[in-house]
């Protein structure tokens, strides 16, 4: 059993990157404030990522949210090595799925345009929910063929990639059971069974 979790929708956004390669497998996601002991976490692989894509790029620059303070820490340790991007509101969009809009590309467009400025050949997106596959393509899109988007999506270990006799979700949230079924379907592009969300227990 792969458990999954985020205080937004990024645990949706790396399921689905999971079920599109392993359609059978068996997954517990958690959506809410507190994560469970030995979840799996988007920033379990910041390291890992940023080491591989500094090996791999001249100039690589690493996007964080402003307003997530662990985002902007980790970008403040890499120091010099990484061209930091700042945003605010992208990863907001993606978690709402609104990456398809105006609004999305317009604030893209003024985030990432330092990017190219600075000779930047590749950018690290590090929010977990900025994966989700309508973001990647429009990001992707918006920085041009002279700077390779890269996700957290991307360096995914292979133990989260186990396959199961049949495919089994659960989702576990603190929020309204409902709207959690309904965003669910929308990331996962999946229909869910009712009961499949649940609320998460106090502990």
């Amino acid at each position: 059993m792969i458990q999954l979790w985020s205080n937004d929708n990024a645990a949706l956004v790396l399921a689905r990157v999971i079920l599109k390669q392993e359609p059978k497998s068996s997954l517990q996601i958690f959506l809410g404030e507190s994560a469970p002991k030995g979840a799996f976490l988007a920033s379990d692989i910041w390291k890992e990522a940023l080491e591989t894509s500094l090996k791999k790029y001249t100039r690589l620059g690493v996007a964080f949210d402003g307003s997530n303070d662990e985002e902007a820490l980790f970008v403040r340790k890499a120091g010099e090595k990484v061209f930091p991007v700042e945003h605010e509101l992208l990863s907001g969009f993606s978690n709402r799925r609104l990456a398809d809009t105006v609004e999305f590309r317009r604030l893209a467009r003024k985030y990432l345009r330092p990017v190219r400025n600075a000779h930047c050949d590749g950018i690290l997106f590090l929010s977990g929910v900025l994966a989700e596959e309508t973001s990647c393509k429009i990001l992707a899109k918006i920085t041009g063929t002279q700077v390779e988007t890269v996700f957290v999506s991307d360096f995914l270990p292979k133990e989260l990639f186990m396959a199961t006799t049949k495919q089994s979700i659960e989702i576990f949230t603190d929020q309204d059971i409902e709207r959690v079924h309904e965003e669910a379907e929308r990331f996962l592009h999946t229909k869910l069974a009712k009961g499949v969300v649940v609320l998460q227990k106090e502990k």
